[in-house]
Order: structure tokens, then C-alpha cells, then sequence
């Protein structure tokens, strides 16, 4: 950058091998974090690339470690921030402690943000670039990586759309290479703040300064693609801050006498946020409309509950626990139980089972209580303390400054995200590195200053550290297998995933065996439940003598692992929801004696269900599907009835209901009930959507169209109204209107076959009955959210 003041900065004294193995092993942490993939490879990446990152931090670290036991001497940044910083990881760890559930609060299951594993890991990678990165040099290294992973990171996403569009032969990638499209704006709308700090205060060298503009244009463009609300947002206040300080601080080592010049590059990223800001969603639809953008856009900002839901579910789960919340990593628990009931009637997520609030820091509220909230408050308000300090500094030379201003700036936009947004793993990550930066800066620019301890000349000083060193090696040694074996669990989980998609159970059962033998999670119990309860169908399906023997051992093992999973996590309704399908299952194949006790059982734990999760339809569904397989229409009537009031637009209890009517003969009956209901709720989509379904099932096709109108007017993307809407339009030979619904369905749900059988089929010119299975199944065409 600025050459004369690199050339004069004073040399340092050459690290030790280990510290720089404990450099290098933080800067693949996150960067082999940031670009872990596995093409070909159906595997979660944030598993993935969260141990990838544990695995660097910790070599980090015990390399460290190493280096202070040979030198026998500790330096690390003295700074208020850095104990603000360890109020976050201790609050986690008291909060683990008093979990219902410690083993999966400490570890989770695999690339949860939340665990007490994961926050230490990120307040140790914070500690750790807070020693490493107080050189020059080093925050060089780092900006140019980061400069160089988004010029990679855009020519990807570039090669992405080049094969969506068939221009680039199909090849098994990843659609994208950091997270989505709101997280690929996230960071490139980093990389811009970092750039647009860089050209408006540095003089920088021809060649430097290009890399630099392609890369401010670059972000440009990919925030422009993106085109996520809060990004530009964002990006436009900090660009306004960055306009602000280069007016007042641009003149820092420049002669009094040289006018300041404005930063105008600034104010056009200004405008341009404000434009995009303001006509967001006009501007994105016409630039897809004339083929200028692919239509990439997902509402990803939409799929996490909002202020109203996450203050609702925090104010009861500190009602429960006020001093240590529902346990790190619960969230999800909490929101099941606590949620609004007013979610349900969200056509889309309804039934999502969040494992993060509005933003990542507000739901440490809910899951560590008062103690979290106060490390987070703490932390945060002496970051900006610090933070808005250190940008005012005038003492310090202009370089000095610059390192100073857009570390603390990069930090200061990650931690927004974090409290406004639920980011991926690897963008928290680079928060909490940000911040260590930060606090090198200011150590190297003299700011603060560093603890300097030498244990060596005394001897008590010595045994407590050596001691404190060992402990610390052991535990990181420790938590490492311990971290490994939870991965390698995962891995094998996700194979038994895979086998259950294949159809090969017993691929499937291989693999969800080795998973419970490295980590006996209850995810693992309950997924190994089911599949069981695969391999017990299989058996029956052979209709062997030779096959009983072994069914009842296949019955005995589908029971126990429901019930290990209930006994591993009780708090988890998917556990008892678990247990009460491995008892249903059987009910069919059991003597009387059996299936009245079995029968018990599953309401039992449907019951033990519905406390754990009140506000959700489907357990009460579930429960109407078992009484049809007994042959008692009026239980299951009930139950349908009690899925409706929770959710009176349930499609699949609409559905089930409709098909007991017509298996009774009562379709004018219900007909009749349908329209008066319709008049005294015009508003209810539920309502209309069996209306028309009745009517369609009793060939009234035109009164069918009218019902399913109105619910497709009141809700433009209830998929199976318009489904429904298109077959009667096909019906009365409107072949147009019912191939425009049909499409939007299938552009809502691509990869339904049903959807595109059906689509085929009108467009062919065929519209009779027995062209359309679809009708005759036991559920909607397209799947809603299932427990």
C-alpha cells in the first residue's frame, strides 16, 4: 500500500516455527472453511466446512501452545474488548452446564452456530488473530486472501449460471461456494466496504490499485445479482461512514495546505444502495423480465421468524429459565413449544422448526438466558466504545489508521448481520476474526498494549503455567476427537440418508449403525427407527413364514431405538413423535391383546408430543390417519377436526376429510356445510379449498373453478388450489387458463412430478379422469411442511 511507511516500519522479531505453524493453520481454518466442497457429493457443506475450521483453530491453538512451553514467556493484547469477548464463551459454558440436554448443547449434531463447542472455537480464533495479525504484513495477507477468495468466489458464480443456462455443459457442483445468495452478498458486500475504504484513503501502486477496483466492481455486480434487501442497506450506511471519514480523516500524513478532495466514489455507492434500497423488488423484476438477471432471487431473508415471533418465544423461554434460557443449541425446542399461533398462517413456513430467531444474537437469548444477554450487551457495547474511539485516533501515522479504521469497520458490519440476520457458520466466523484483527491493530499501532508474562525466572509462576499449558493441550486434544467422532457420525448418517433415497435399507441400516456407534444422538435413534420400520414393511411384503422369526426381532429393534430416542432427548417432540409411529406402524400386524396396549402407547406419546409442540396441526393428523388404519372413521373425523382448528386451511386434513366424505357417500351433504361455511368466513382459504375440492370430486368442474379461485385470489401461491384450479379449467376444456395455473405450480415446485405428469397431460389434450392419478391418491400433489 503505502510503500514509505512499510519500508520504514520496524522489523519485528522472527516468530518461532510453531507460532508460524499457528499462523498458517488459523488462515486455512477459514479459508479451507470459507471454500470446503465436495463435488459429487450429497453432503451438507456447513457440516463440512465447520470442521474444517475446528480442525485448523485447534492445530492453531496447540501449536501455540507448543510455542509458550518452549519460550515460556505469554503475549496477547490487554484490552477490555478481550474480556468482553470471553463473557460470550462463558455464558455459553454455564448455560451448557444446567442444559436439558448437555451432550448436544456442548456438541451439537454437526455446524450449529450455537453450541458451547462452537462459540469457544470462534472466541478462540478471535484470541488467536488477535496475537497473529498484529503485523502489517499479515493484515495484507489476509485482505488480499479475502480480495482473491471473491474474485474466485465470482468467476464460480459465474461458471454456475453458465451451466444453468446450458451454455456450460452440466457438471455436479454446488449452486454456490459461500453459503446462499443472501450470504454471497453478505460478503461481497464486505469485500466492498474494504475496498471502498482502501481507494478512497490510501495512494496506492498502479497495479495494486486495479486489483483493488476489480474487486469493488465485482462486489457491485454480485450485490446487484443478489440483491438482498438488507445488504444494500447496509452497505449504504457504511458507505456513508466510510464518505464521512475520508473527508475528515483523508488528510492524516498528507500537507495542510492540500485541499481535501471528496470522496465521491462513496457517494455513488450511496446512491446506487439507495436506489436498490428503495425500488428493490421493481427494479429486480424488470431486469429479470428483460434477461439482463437470471431469476436467482430466493426469499431467504423470509425463512426465520421475525421480531414479533422471536421476542414472543423469548419472553416465555425466560419465563421457563430466566437465568440460563432453554440450553445452547435449543432454540428449535424452545420455538416448537413456545411459537405464535398466528404462524400458521404462513402458506410456506408454518411449520418450520427454526433453530434461530430474527438474527443469531437475539436468539441467544432464548438458549442462554440472562447470562447470555448480558455477555452480549456487554461485548457489544464496548466494541463500539472501542470501535468509534479508535477511528477518531489522530496520533497514529496514516496507514496505522487505515488498518485500524477497516478492520474495526469489517467487524462492525459482520456483527450487524449477526444481530439483524442468521448468517452461515463461516460468516460468524469471520466476525469474531474481524474482531481479533481489530484488537491487533490496535495493539500494533501502540493503542493498547500487550500482557507480557514471563513464567520462566519463577517457579510457582512456572508450575501454574506449565500446568495451565498441559491442561489446556489435554482438553483441546480432547475436544478434538471428540469433534471428529461427531463428524464422522454425521458422515455415515448422511450415507444412511442416502440409502433410504436409493431405496437400499440395508445400505441404510449399515450406516445408521455405524453412526450410533461413534455418537448416540437421538437424531440417529429416530431416523434408525424408521428405517427399521422399512425393513419390517420389506419383510411383510414377502409374505415368508421363514420371514417371522425375523420380523419380530426387526418389530422389538424399531421400538427400542424410538424409545432410545426419546430417553436421549425427552425435550424433543420429533423423539415422542418418533416412538408413537413405531407403535402405529406395528398396530396392523399385533393380536387384539397387543394392539389395544400398543394403541395406548401411541397416544401416549402423540400426547407427550402435542405438550412439547402445541401448535402445530400435524401431530392431530397423524393421530387420524392411525384410527383410519383401525377401521374407526369417527376417532379419525375427530382428529381431522382438531388438525383444522389449529390450521383451518391445512390442505392435508382438508383432503383426508373430503376423501371420508366421499367414501361415505356424503359429498351434497358436505357440499351444502362447505358453501354456508364459506359465506360466514369469505376471508378463509381452507374453506374454499375444500369447497372446491368437494365440488371437484362431484363433477361440479365450474363450481370448482369458482372455489379454487377465490383461494388462489386470496393466496397467489397456494400451489394445490392452483393445481386443482388447472384440472377443472382442463375439465370444461379451457385448456389455456389450466395450463397457465399449472405452470405456475410447477415453477413454484420444479422438481413435482405429479405437477409435471399433469402438465403434460393438458398440454396433450387429454383431461379425462383416468388420465389423472393424481386424484385418486392419498394426499395433495404437493407436499406441504411435514414434522
Amino acid at each position: 500500500m503505502d510503500e514509505q511507511l512499510l519500508a520504514g516500519e520496524a522489523k519485528a522479531a522472527t516468530p518461532s516455527l510453531w507460532d508460524r505453524i499457528a499462523f498458517w493453520a488459523l488462515l486455512v481454518g477459514f479459508f479451507g472453511g470459507l471454500l470446503f466442497m465436495v463435488p459429487g457429493v450429497a453432503f451438507p457443506l456447513g457440516v463440512g466446512r465447520g470442521f474444517v475450521f475446528s480442525a485448523g483453530i485447534a492445530v492453531s491453538f496447540l501449536a501455540w501452545l507448543f510455542a509458550r512451553m518452549k519460550e515460556g514467556r505469554f503475549l496477547f493484547p490487554k484490552s477490555m474488548l478481550l474480556g468482553a469477548l470471553a463473557l460470550i464463551p462463558a455464558s455459553v459454558i454455564l448455560s451448557g452446564v444446567f442444559s436439558a440436554t448437555p451432550a448436544l448443547s456442548f456438541l451439537g449434531v454437526g455446524g450449529e452456530s450455537g453450541t458451547v463447542a462452537t462459540v469457544a472455537l470462534f472466541a478462540l480464533a478471535a484470541f488467536l488473530a488477535s496475537i497473529f495479525f498484529q503485523s502489517r504484513s499479515r493484515i495484507a495477507y489476509l485482505f488480499g486472501g479475502l480480495m482473491a477468495l471473491g474474485g474466485f468466489v465470482f468467476l464460480y458464480e459465474i461458471l454456475v449460471v453458465l451451466v444453468q443456462t446450458g451454455i456450460v455443459p452440466a457438471i455436479s457442483i454446488p449452486d454456490h461456494l459461500i453459503g446462499s445468495w443472501s450470504d454471497i452478498a453478505i460478503f461481497f458486500g464486505l469485500l466492498l466496504v474494504i475496498a471502498l475504504a482502501t481507494l478512497e484513503t490510501m495512494p496506492l501502486a498502479k497495479p495494486i490499485r486495479t486489483i483493488v477496483w476489480a474487486v469493488f466492481a465485482a462486489s457491485l455486480i454480485a450485490l446487484i445479482v443478489s440483491n438482498f434487501l438488507l445488504a444494500w442497506i447496509v452497505v449504504g450506511v457504511f458507505a456513508l461512514m466510510v464518505f464521512v471519514y475520508a473527508l475528515s480523516f483523508g488528510r492524516i500524513g498528507k500537507s495542510s495546505v492540500v485541499p481535501a478532495s471528496i470522496p465521491t466514489l462513496s457517494l455513488v455507492v450511496i446512491f446506487l444502495a439507495l436506489i436498490f434500497s428503495i425500488f428493490n423488488s421493481f427494479l429486480y423484476t424488470n431486469l429479470v423480465s428483460r434477461g439482463v438477471l437470471l431469476p436467482q432471487r430466493v426469499l431467504e431473508e423470509s425463512a426465520r421468524p421475525n421480531w414479533q415471533g422471536t421476542l414472543a418465544v423469548t419472553s416465555k423461554a425466560l419465563a421457563q429459565d430466566p437465568i440460563f434460557g432453554a440450553g445452547p443449541g435449543r432454540f428449535v425446542s424452545a420455538w416448537v413449544q413456545h411459537r405464535p399461533a398466528n404462524v400458521n398462517a404462513d402458506r410456506i413456513f408454518w411449520n418450520a422448526n427454526f433453530e434461530s430467531g430474527i438474527g443469531v444474537i437475539p436468539s441467544f437469548a432464548v438458549t442462554n438466558g440472562a447470562v447470555g444477554i448480558i455477555a452480549w450487551v456487554a461485548f457489544l457495547v464496548i466494541f463500539f466504545f472501542v470501535g468509534f474511539r479508535a477511528m477518531l485516533l489522530s496520533t497514529v501515522d496514516r496507514l496505522q489508521h487505515y488498518l485500524i479504521t477497516s478492520s474495526f469497520l469489517g467487524a462492525l458490519y459482520l456483527w450487524i448481520f449477526a444481530l439483524l440476520y442468521v448468517p452461515t457458520f463461516m460468516m460468524l466466523a469471520l466476525a469474531f476474526l474481524f474482531t481479533g484483527v481489530f484488537l491487533a491493530s490496535l495493539a500494533r499501532a501502540g493503542v493498547i498494549k500487550n500482557y507480557d508474562m514471563s513464567f520462566l525466572t519463577d517457579p510457582r509462576a512456572g508450575f501454574i503455567a506449565v500446568f495451565t499449558l498441559i491442561t489446556l493441550f489435554v482438553g483441546t486434544v480432547t475436544g478434538g476427537a471428540l469433534l471428529t467422532k461427531r463428524f464422522l457420525s454425521f458422515v455415515y448418517y448422511q450415507n444412511a440418508l442416502a440409502g433410504v433415497s436409493a431405496g437400499d435399507v440395508q445400505k441404510a441400516e449399515k450406516n445408521i449403525q455405524s453412526a450410533l456407534r461413534l455418537s448416540k444422538l437421538d437424531l440417529y435413534y429416530r431416523d434408525g427407527s424408521t428405517i427399521k420400520i422399512q425393513e419390517a414393511r420389506e419383510l411383510l411384503a414377502t409374505q415368508s413364514s421363514a420371514a417371522a422369526p425375523q420380523f419380530s426381532q426387526v418389530a422389538t429393534e424399531i421400538l427400542d431405538r424410538a424409545s432410545l430416542a426419546v430417553k436421549a432427548d425427552p425435550t424433543n417432540y420429533l423423539n415422542h413423535l418418533a416412538l408413537a409411529r413405531a407403535y402405529a406402524a406395528l398396530l396392523p400386524v399385533l393380536s387384539e391383546d397387543q394392539r389395544a396396549r400398543s394403541y395406548e402407547l401411541a397416544q401416549k406419546s402423540y400426547a407427550d408430543a402435542r405438550v412439547l409442540n402445541p401448535q402445530t396441526p400435524t401431530i392431530a393428523l397423524e393421530e387420524a390417519r392411525m384410527e383410519l388404519a383401525l377401521s374407526n372413521v369417527e376417532g379419525a373425523k375427530k382428529k381431522i377436526i382438531e388438525a383444522l382448528v389449529i390450521k383451518s386451511d391445512y390442505t392435508e386434513a382438508i383432503f383426508l376429510f373430503s376423501q371420508i366424505q366421499e367414501s361415505e357417500g356424503k359429498l351434497k351433504d358436505a357440499i351444502v356445510s362447505a358453501e354456508a361455511a364459506s359465506l360466514l368466513a369469505p376471508q378463509d382459504i381452507g374453506i374454499f379449498f375444500q369447497l372446491g375440492l368437494l365440488k371437484y370430486k362431484d363433477g361440479d368442474y365450474r363450481g370448482a373453478i369458482a372455489a379454487f379461485g377465490r383461494a388462489v385470489d386470496l393466496n397467489p401461491y397456494y400451489a394445490n388450489a392452483k393445481y386443482y384450479l388447472g384440472l377443472s379449467y382442463s375439465k370444461v376444456g379451457d385448456r389455456a387458463k389450466a395450463i397457465e395455473q399449472l405452470e405456475g405450480v410447477a415453477a413454484l415446485n420444479p422438481d413435482n412430478q405429479a405437477v409435471k405428469d399433469a402438465l403434460n397431460r393438458v398440454r396433450g389434450g387429454s383431461a379425462e379422469p383416468e388420465d389423472e392419478p393424481a386424484e385418486e391418491e392419498d394426499t395433495p400433489p404437493v407436499e406441504e411442511s411435514r414434522s
